[in-house]
């Protein structure tokens, strides 16, 4: 006999799980077009190393440093980092920064389906500018 704390549950664990798919398509779609304005193909996000590693390989110059993050405790320090080159490189701002780092599913999203432009992801494109500082 099903109850109706049974049927409560059952409802609560639905909601959830789709809740939960449908955030998961969502951020493979943002990352699909990320990817394609980065100038790969979409295909390469869903491939969890070698995204990885082409990230790196883009941001960084070398893709072999994403072994980095193997590191316990720099390893932190590494995704920070990496939030931080990557939005720059789509030249947002301090607070897309923070909001990258503490919900990266929302503001990754944000950046893949909205209309932020991607910059070359070298230094120079990813070094916050003072105005009063000149190259």
């Amino acid at each position: 006999m099903i109850t109706l704390t049974s049927l409560g549950i059952a409802l609560i664990l639905l909601a959830s799980t789709s809740t939960t798919f449908i955030t998961y398509v969502l951020s493979k779609i943002a990352w699909w077009k990320l990817f394609k304005k980065m100038g790969y193909k979409g295909w390469e996000s869903l491939l969890p190393l070698y995204c990885d590693y082409l990230l790196f390989e883009e941001l960084y110059g070398n893709g072999w440093k994403m072994l980095t993050l193997l590191i316990p405790f720099y390893n932190i320090y590494v995704l920070i980092k990496l939030n931080i080159d990557f939005v720059h490189s789509f030249n947002k701002g301090t607070g897309f920064i923070w909001g990258a780092i503490l919900l990266p599913h929302v503001f990754y999203t944000i950046l893949g389906l909205g209309d932020a432009q991607y910059l070359d992801g070298t230094k120079e494109n990813t070094e916050p500018t003072l105005p009063f500082f000149k190259k």
